[in-house]
């Protein structure tokens, strides 16, 4: 979000929070845990897969 130049506080952000499931938004260490899982032994027969790491956001 800083990157955006957007806080928490940001309207913007409410908006897209407001649009998830979870009621927040993914973080990088959200989309870490999903690529150290593919890369892991625990996932040796998914392929071909996409998986959205978005929190529900719709």
């Amino acid at each position: 979000m800083k990157a955006l130049g957007m806080t928490e506080d940001s309207e913007v952000i409410h908006q897209m929070m407001s649009r998830t499931s979870m009621g927040r938004m993914a973080q990088p260490s959200d989309i870490g845990k999903v690529a150290v899982f593919l890369a892991s032994d625990d996932a040796p027969s998914v392929t071909g897969q996409k998986i959205e790491v978005s929190e529900g956001f719709k």
